[in-house]
């Protein structure tokens, strides 16, 4: 008897729950973010398509990990039985689907929705999934309590950053808890930081090599990664901050600046970077695209005319398609980088800020420039530390 009744019990116990986190990315990959998110939130749908893209660009390198939680800052019991049902789904490999309808049909009419017999038939049929499935994952309160310590564990992890009030989405990488929104404007920059605190721990020390003469010393030359037109070597550099291709700055800058290289060659570097990031990266790409399909010069060229010329111009289209035709290449690093980001907008020659009227006589403000480095200045300079000498 005892062990027909323990037969009995254990027929009808329900189906062990499913893992509630869903997880984007490879599982070994050496980095982690822990991403908060109310699945009834009407930017949910389109966070979580960033967030397959953003992944899909960096195979291996980073696992997003969906927590799906809410705020509780009210009682909602309509949006608390579709929190559970989104849940539901999702564990069991329906994410897109579940949200693409809650996005469309709106929590209110979702809810209704699951309140009835046919309308869960009608779910079930629209999304796919098998109605005695769709009728266990709609009953289910397995997530409840993974859905209860996500919210407090966002809550403690933004206290910790001193951060009382907030909005989901939270994205939490190391120590660091952050909100953002939809294009994941605080979540690249950060992983970006944190791959290259890891590739310059990792990284052998540089092989000495002797700094190109250049002009005065105390010039500031800033650090960018931007693609170089003019190897490393040559005196003088000027760099051009743009945010994208329609930034005034590249066709009232670049046109001096190329007009002198094509007469003095072998005299300035010129690197244009690109500034911020957006959905689709734009000028960012193209540059690091162009620099590796040898199309650089020609495509700075484009850039120095103003965009309704270049936008009319079929040969100008060409290149641009030549530019953003696939070609299996490794992908660019598009993450912006903090030193790139907290550099002045404008152009910079040798470290000085230049206008384009000071452009137009470039070879006397290259005079200029190397004029600083006077005989002088061996004397004005302070002496080397007493270790130096």
């Amino acid at each position: 008897m005892l062990s027909t009744l323990l037969a009995l019990a254990l027929t009808a116990a329900p189906p062990p729950c499913a893992p509630s986190t869903v997880e984007f990315g490879a599982p070994e990959a050496p980095r982690v973010v822990d991403a908060y998110i109310d699945p009834t939130s009407s930017a949910t749908l389109g966070t979580v398509l960033e967030l397959r893209r953003w992944i899909a660009e960096r195979p291996g390198e980073v696992v997003v990990r969906l927590h799906w939680t809410h705020l509780g800052i009210r009682l909602d019991p309509r949006a608390d039985r579709v929190r559970r049902w989104l849940a539901a789904m999702a564990s069991d490999g329906h994410l897109l689907p579940a949200l693409r309808a809650t996005q469309r049909d709106g929590v209110d009419r979702i809810f209704v929705r699951l309140s009835t017999a046919a309308g869960r038939e009608d779910l079930a049929r629209e999304l796919g999934v098998g109605e005695a499935e769709h009728e266990r994952l709609s009953a289910t309160r397995c997530h409840d309590a993974a859905m209860r310590e996500a919210r407090r564990t966002v809550r403690r992890e933004m206290a910790e950053q001193g951060t009382a009030v907030f909005r989901l989405p939270v994205f939490v990488l190391d120590e660091l808890a952050f909100e953002d929104a939809g294009l994941l404007d605080r979540l690249r920059p950060a992983v970006g930081r944190q791959r290259a605190r890891l590739r310059a721990r990792n990284a052998r020390p540089p092989a000495p090599f002797p700094e190109p003469r250049a002009s005065s010393d105390r010039l500031i030359r800033p650090e960018v990664r931007a693609p170089a037109l003019g190897g490393p070597g040559l005196p003088h550099t000027f760099v051009l901050m743009a945010r994208d291709e329609d930034d005034p700055a590249l066709f009232s800058l670049l046109p001096p600046l190329l007009a002198y290289r094509h007469a003095h060659p072998g005299s300035v570097s010129i690197r244009v970077v690109a500034r911020g990031v957006g959905l689709e990266h734009g000028l960012r790409q193209r540059l690091c695209d162009a620099d590796r399909k040898g199309l650089l010069p020609a495509y700075l060229q484009a850039l120095s005319r103003e965009p309704s010329l270049r936008n009319a111009d079929p040969a100008t289209r060409d290149l641009l398609d030549a530019i953003d035709a696939s070609d299996g290449g490794p992908p660019c690093d598009l993450d912006p980088d903090d030193d790139e980001e907290s550099l002045p907008d404008g152009g910079w020659l040798d470290g000085v800020p230049m206008t384009r009227n000071e452009l137009q006589d470039l070879e006397a403000m290259l005079g200029l420039l190397v004029a600083t480095d006077r005989p002088l200045d061996a004397i004005l300079r302070p002496a080397a530390p007493a270790d130096d000498l």
